[in-house]
């Protein structure tokens, strides 16, 4: 789609090209010709002519700038890509650091209650002395 846009665009610009080539020949050959063929075709061919120059330098600008905007979207999406990996990269090192802080509540939770079943008997020992 976007190459026969393109050869309409480039054969568009030529015959523009090869018209007002032509009528600049003409107007430096024979100047008298020249306003003749201007009064003819009137002031609207004159206007069309100056529309269709202006036209294709519009076409030209937004055809660089339509590149400009392919290549700032390449920029944008690899930069993406990277963000989007740096994130998974966090997310498996957060994972890690959960797991090993869940494997250390899990041990700290079994000294604790070592601790506690020790205390007990630290208790009822005390208590055992007393009494006895």
């Amino acid at each position: 789609m976007g190459e026969g846009l393109f050869r309409k665009l480039l054969l568009g610009g030529t015959l523009t090209a090869s018209l007002a080539f032509y009528l600049y020949e003409l107007v430096q050959k024979n100047p008298d010709q020249s306003f003749a063929l201007l009064r003819q075709f009137g002031p609207s061919f004159l206007v069309t002519i100056v529309a269709l120059v202006l036209l294709w330098d519009l076409v030209k600008v937004g055809v660089t700038n339509v590149g400009r905007l392919a290549d700032s979207m390449q920029v944008l999406s690899t930069a993406v890509a990277q963000i989007a990996e740096k994130d998974d990269r966090q997310f498996e090192e957060m994972r890690r650091l959960c797991q090993f802080a869940a494997q250390q509540g899990e041990r700290n939770f079994e000294i604790l209650r070592e601790q506690a079943e020790t205390l007990k008997r630290i208790e009822s020992s005390i208590a055992n002395a007393k009494t006895g």
